[in-house]
């Protein structure tokens, strides 16, 4: 049986349908940046097939998994990056609607022995919209940057505003990225991105064992639509793109299912959180 807290994360996190925008931005053209996302569940299997990677390109050989002839992986490593992600709501109605609005700091290392001014640094508003899926298989369309999120925001909640909404997780995600290709097969011929982040709450506090810490795997893929309205092509459009990828990292996953588990059912960081701080306040609540 579920525990309450992972309930009142899931009615946080609930799946929800496609979302549709007002008429009145019907008409406005806007870029579109789609997401599709499978997590998984890390292991050290795969952590040693990653971390043996010794040059930029490294073929991994799979074994037979589904299938009667071996597969093999070409990886790229990719630079690590240190993510701040501070999301805001404004009494669960953003959630509700599957709506994701965070302030992003972003810190990308472009070697494991860079000094911090050869770092890149960037800081943005984002927003993510569920387009379909749920915890574990996700489809997402992304905006990026205060105007493009402020948008959103006014179409779905009128009346609010960035400086209105209240901060409800600020999280530090340390994160390693490999840019993956499936040499074998037909139905996968681009690249996916296979990232293995660790969790935890941001803040300056000297760490502590009961702290917040939550590792997560996921698989990604994503396109760029050359802007777009909600009249009914556009939407026709953006589905087939999502079904497209959808397919293609549906593939990629039952070919390569053990190195990319999902049992036990993956929890996603903002899941994770959730289950986390409930189970902490009922900790500092005690007997009663």
């Amino acid at each position: 049986m579920l525990s309450r807290a992972f309930q009142e994360a899931k009615r946080l996190l609930k799946p929800t349908p496609a979302i549709t925008f007002p008429d009145s931005a019907a008409s406005r053209p806007r870029p579109i940046h789609l997401e599709v996302e499978r997590k998984f569940v890390p292991t050290a299997y795969l952590e040693s097939q990653l971390g043996s990677i010794r040059s930029p390109t490294h073929r991994l050989p799979l074994g037979e998994d589904l299938y009667d002839a071996p597969k093999v992986l070409t990886s790229l490593r990719l630079p690590n990056k240190l993510v701040r992600d501070t999301y805001f709501d404004l009494n669960g109605c953003l959630s509700e609607r599957g709506i994701w609005i965070r302030r992003r700091e972003e810190l990308t290392i472009s070697s494991l022995n860079a000094s911090p001014h050869r770092c890149q640094k960037r800081e943005e508003w984002q927003a993510k919209i569920r387009l379909g899926g749920d915890f574990v298989d996700s489809q997402f369309e992304e905006a990026e940057g205060e105007e493009a999120v402020t948008a959103i925001l006014s179409q779905h909640l009128p009346h609010a505003s960035l400086a209105k909404l209240n901060a409800i997780a600020d999280l530090r995600t340390d994160r390693r990225t490999w840019s993956v290709r499936d040499a074998e097969s037909s139905v996968t011929p681009q690249a996916v991105e296979v990232m293995l982040d660790r969790v935890t709450e941001a803040g300056d506090k000297t760490p502590h064992a009961e702290d917040f810490c939550h590792d997560i795997g996921e698989v990604e893929l994503s396109a760029d639509m050359e802007g777009g309205t909600e009249h009914e092509n556009d939407r026709e459009r953006k589905q087939q793109i999502i079904d497209r990828m959808h397919c293609t990292l549906s593939d990629f996953m039952l070919r390569h299912n053990s190195l990319f588990p999902v049992e036990p059912t993956p929890i996603g960081k903002l899941s994770a959180y959730f289950m986390w701080k409930e189970s902490a306040r009922k900790s500092d609540k005690g007997p009663g």
